[in-house]
């Protein structure tokens, strides 16, 4: 037996100042233990009020605790136990009440507490629904803990918890009052509890609400790390294969994307579409539009292809039962550009609704998938789209027939593959001026400057036309040609002059086939003049190109100085720099002034 003056916490009761109600105490417990001898007929009032003023206590607590003596209570009949128990009982209920009503959170959860330690849980069904859902709006900690006690408590008595209870509890993580840390460690154990209590039989169904619904509020919170946690939940219900309830609440998740929420970390909003569409309660559920639009918007620039992919195809399925769900020409040029980096399928799925929605191929579109093509080694493809790109009107660059040129020349196996389609294809399907361009240029970027003049030749044998790109990129492979040779010798005056000779040819060739020299093509005569050392003839040549107002590249003039400079004709140098506002290239570059200053002054 505990001893009188010491509390049911341990502690000295005989240094209190209210001492009087420590003998009232004691006097109850006396009369309490000889109430099995007592006559049936005597009244004993055993109300909460009657209790409290025996005492002289100011609540319930110091009642409601462990019994002084086991064997007191067993003297305790049955039924007197029974009225004790309810009175206790509707005693708490009323505490939790009041305390809910004064939203006093604290008094809550320490009756709550008491309840379940001391009182053998003696909170009602209905009673620990409220209160579950009053703490869900203050104290989500808290109101977890009373969920798992309900669930353990319902469990015993071989029952479940009611769905309502536990969407009481997912709806209150919007409006936590937790960090995001802790939240986000909150709603792992919500969710390893869901799925740990919810694993065989028909309770799996629980599962296949509750889920979904805990994902559309961590993806709708707005800490970055709380939505990253909806992530591993979704690849749970992917990898279970879940079926798709409520197409309505996916539909809600989607919603929730943005520029700053896409990503590795974030939720893979393209599968829930792709689940969405093909495996709504309908065979294809078609959210809003708007909705998936979107979506797409906010992956942009669209560097994730397999996720871009996956929203593509679920478009191209609804927009063949719908014109609502129409993409923008300005968002698939945005698309085809990231196709570049050699995502054919893609492109293709790019090329099959600009087809789908009627829109014409921007120049910028078809030399993405030119591109695309080449990537991918594909040279038969690229080649026929860049004759497509021409049969619709665009001319193609130089920038881009260069750019297939460097695919090109990877290895001379590819090259020769290259030349050798234009003889297998008896129809001539992919023989043009442009790919023939493509084909001399590689060459010529290998430095093979013979195989270089004998595509050239085969313009000819095709009869194709050639034009200012022909030209221009034989040009530049006998620049680069003669410039390795020269790297490794100094290059003889026969070899000078014949190399002059050819210029010349080219030059024949050029006058001949009535093709206009481009400012690229004096560009690259020039540098090939000064690479010879003939600087004196690169300046009449440029001098001549003014005279006949011809395009002139800044580089030219700089080129033509710098040479002068470099032997120490300080004089040509300034004259040269100055014809830089004469050929329209405006004032001459500070640099090149500077550098022509600073070496006259040493010299």
């Amino acid at each position: 037996m505990l001893s009188p003056f010491l509390a049911p916490d341990g502690k000295d009761r005989t240094k209190d100042k209210n001492i009087e109600v420590d003998i009232a105490f004691m006097g109850l417990l006396k009369a309490m233990s000889i109430l099995k001898s007592s006559p049936a007929d005597i009244h004993i009032d055993l109300s909460v009020e009657t209790t409290q003023k025996a005492v002289g206590a100011n609540s319930m607590e110091d009642i409601i605790t462990e019994p002084v003596s086991s064997e007191m209570n067993h003297e305790l009949s049955e039924e007197e136990r029974t009225v004790k128990g309810e009175k206790c009982k509707m005693d708490i209920h009323q505490q939790i009440q009041q305390a809910m009503a004064s939203k006093n959170v604290c008094n809550v959860v320490e009756l709550f507490q008491k309840s379940i330690e001391f009182t053998n849980g003696t909170l009602n069904e209905n009673m620990l629904f409220r209160v579950i859902h009053f703490l869900s709006y203050h104290d989500l900690r808290a109101c977890f803990t009373a969920l798992k006690y309900y669930v353990e408590r319902l469990s015993d008595q071989g029952k479940i918890v009611k769905l309502d209870t536990y969407r009481r509890v997912i709806l209150g993580i919007q409006n936590a009052k937790i960090r995001g840390h802790d939240l986000v460690a909150l709603a792992d154990e919500i969710y390893h509890h869901i799925r740990d209590s919810f694993s065989e039989g028909k309770t799996v169904i629980y599962q296949h609400i509750l889920l979904p619904a805990l994902v559309a509020q961590l993806a709708s919170h707005k800490d970055h790390r709380v939505n990253g946690c909806a992530k591993r939940i979704v690849e749970y219900i992917s990898r279970e294969d879940f079926p798709l309830l409520n197409p309505e609440l996916c539909e809600a998740i989607l919603n929730e994307a943005s520029l700053d929420r896409v990503g590795h970390f974030f939720l893979p909003y393209h599968s829930l579409l792709t689940e969405l569409v093909s495996r709504g309660k309908t065979k294809c559920y078609k959210p809003q539009p708007a909705t998936v639009c979107n979506l797409l918007q906010n992956y942009y620039p669209y560097s994730d292809a397999n996720a871009t992919c996956e929203i593509l195809r679920a478009i191209k399925i609804l927009a063949t039962q719908s014109p609502s769900y129409r993409v923008d020409i300005g968002t698939l040029e945005a698309i085809s550009l990231a196709t570049q980096r050699g995502q054919t399928e893609l492109n293709l799925l790019v090329w099959d609704l600009i087809e789908l929605f009627g829109h014409q191929p921007t120049e910028s579109m078809f030399e993405d998938v030119i591109l695309s093509f080449g990537s991918i080694r594909s040279d038969a493809k690229s080649f026929k789209a860049l004759i497509d790109m021409e049969n619709n009107g665009y001319v193609p660059s130089s920038v881009l027939l260069r750019q297939i040129a460097f695919k090109l020349s990877g290895d001379f196996n590819r090259l020769r593959h290259a030349r050798n389609l234009f003889t297998w294809n008896s129809d001539h399907r992919i023989l043009s001026t442009s790919t023939m361009n493509c084909l001399l240029l590689g060459y010529g970027i290998k430095k093979d400057i013979d195989t270089a003049f004998d595509v050239f030749e085969d313009f000819a044998k095709y009869e194709l036309q050639t034009d200012k790109n022909t030209f221009t990129f034989l040009m530049e492979s006998l620049y680069l040609s003669v410039k390795d040779k020269l790297a490794s010798s100094s290059g003889s005056p026969e070899d000078i002059d014949d190399i002059l000779a050819i210029i010349d040819t080219v030059i024949c060739s050029m006058e001949l086939a009535r093709v206009e020299r481009s400012a690229h093509f004096y560009y690259e005569h020039i540098r090939l003049l000064c690479l010879l050392t003939k600087v004196d003839d690169a300046k009449s040549l440029l001098e001549n190109a003014i005279d006949c107002k011809l395009p002139i590249k800044a580089g030219c003039i700089v080129m033509v100085a710098t040479n002068y400079v470099n032997r120490g004709d300080f004089c040509n140098a300034r004259y040269v720099a100055s014809l830089s506002e004469i050929a329209g290239c405006g004032e001459a570059p500070s640099y090149l002034l500077r550098r022509i200053r600073g070496l006259e002054q040493e010299h």
